[in-house]
């Protein structure tokens, strides 16, 4: 399997995990029509933001840690995780999050989240494809 497919893949993953997680974490209503506007709300910011930054960081992350032969995985592990919390720079162009908050905030800790999500899920489909 080609990395960019192994990549759009373990994103594809990662988006439901995300949306699930989010609808989990905060949940719109409990009737049925709520939770599917919920599910369309959380996915069309998720899943480009994972598909665009997710995809593009994985490569970098993988490319920095090719260098590092015995302990590739966990250089790259760590890059993951530093790209996930990172998110919050490119988002605080948008919204001043992190002047407001610090790290501590739901988008460092989503992205997080989202991040070893992406690196587990890419993990296991190099090793089985």
């Amino acid at each position: 399997m080609a990395v960019i497919q192994r990549k759009i893949i373990a994103a594809f993953f990662t988006t439901i995990l995300a949306v699930v997680g989010l609808i989990i974490a905060f949940p719109m209503s409990i009737s049925d029509g709520e939770l599917m506007l919920g599910i369309l709300v959380y996915s069309s910011f998720s899943a480009p933001i994972i598909f665009i930054y997710g995809i593009t960081t994985s490569i970098i992350s993988d490319n920095l840690s090719t260098k590092a032969k015995m302990f590739r995985k966990t250089l790259s592990f760590f890059i993951h995780m530093v790209f996930g919390i990172g998110f919050i720079f490119p988002f605080s162009i948008i919204e001043p999050v992190f002047l407001e908050d610090g790290l501590l905030n739901v988008v460092t800790v989503g992205g997080l989240f989202c991040s070893v999500i992406f690196y587990c899920i890419d993990f296991v489909l190099e090793k089985h494809f």
